[in-house]
């Protein structure tokens, strides 16, 4: 007779167990603020997509409270005998799943602001398109576009400079959330290149009042070197081919209420002057430690909320449920008496 009632108490809860777990989302960083790929972007120009290789990379990002500045460099050389222009691509928002051993995790960021692009340090014209990409999970994504000239046996220095805003950012666990802000760059766009990328360097730095102590989770989370003096976070690779997930991240600082980006936007050259100061710093010259921190989609609140609904969503059907069986036992031990 027990065993009966743990199978029925089994059928009765399984819709239940199924209708709570649908309503939990991928764990991961929502609204952060950063960049997806920079990338090959035409199916049209496939035939030159092994033509073209990543000599170099740099990427700086100087993140202050509510939103982050950065600066990308990348050095491309044509390894064709002729000139080859192509269609290049930066996302203006987009959505990634990131793997971490067993686990995945859903990123997504919000828009890229003030974007200008930089060819051996000439303006490019930027467009925004919807492009189509049938590789991708979502077919449509808004993406700025330029034409790319690469002359042969030349290295072409690509800058770019843009702001987002990390401030509406959060990282979740199941019913439990934190706000932070969230700064992520994908590396893994190398992968639209020729070859391994030959070498890269990664420069975060933390801008006033904000220090490393701010930091509540880096991704890779035991690959930087740190320079405490100037707050500054450095990641360096070199040969290197990046695969699925293998991107860079830093969640800090607290959420600000009623935050006014636009005032920030407004102050765009400013920043990229900044920027370009530190990007021409040597920072090889720096003295450096090993640091190491927490996984970025670490949570650490206690979801008081989320807490509530696993209780309203689980526990009170489940009494119900017990209720009810105890009453049809009862039941059934006072008819076997009769019988």
């Amino acid at each position: 007779m027990r065993y009966r009632f743990c199978f029925l108490l089994l059928i009765l809860l399984s819709p239940l167990w199924g209708t709570l777990s649908a309503n939990i989302a991928m764990p991961g960083i929502y609204s952060a603020g950063g960049s997806g790929e920079f990338r090959l972007l035409f199916p049209t120009d496939s035939l030159h997509f092994e033509t073209i290789s990543m000599q170099r990379e740099q990427v700086v990002a100087q993140l202050y409270p509510g939103f982050a500045v950065i600066k990308g460099t990348y050095w491309m050389a044509n390894q064709a005998e002729d000139t080859i222009t192509l269609n290049l691509g930066y996302p203006i928002n987009d959505i990634y799943e990131a793997n971490t051993g067993s686990r995945r995790f859903e990123i997504s960021f919000d828009d890229l602001y003030a974007m200008e692009v930089y060819a051996n340090g000439q303006p490019m014209m930027l467009s925004q398109q919807p492009i189509n990409l049938s590789l991708r999970t979502h077919e449509m994504d808004n993406w700025y576009v330029w034409d790319q000239e690469f002359l042969p046996d030349t290295l072409t220095k690509i800058e770019l400079y843009f702001m987002v805003n990390t401030n509406n950012a959060s990282v979740l666990e199941g019913y439990t959330k934190d706000y932070h802000n969230a700064f992520l760059y994908i590396l893994e766009s190398g992968r639209s290149w020729k070859d391994n990328i030959g070498q890269g360097e990664i420069v975060v730095q933390l801008m006033p009042p904000l220090k490393m102590d701010d930091i509540w989770g880096a991704m890779p989370n035991a690959d930087f070197i740190s320079n405490p003096q100037e707050q500054i976070l450095i990641h360096r690779f070199s040969n290197w081919e990046p695969k699925r997930g293998e991107n860079v991240g830093i969640v800090y600082g607290e959420r600000i209420e009623d935050f006014d980006f636009s005032q920030q936007i407004e102050r765009s050259e400013e920043y990229f002057a900044a920027i370009k100061r530190l990007a021409n710093k040597d920072f090889r010259s720096l003295q450096t430690q090993s640091t190491n921190f927490e996984s970025i989609y670490k949570v650490y609140s206690f979801n008081t909320t989320g807490f509530m609904m696993g209780v309203l969503s689980f526990g009170i059907p489940l009494m119900v449920i017990f209720m009810i069986i105890l009453v049809l036992r009862a039941l059934y031990r006072r008819i076997s008496r009769k019988a």
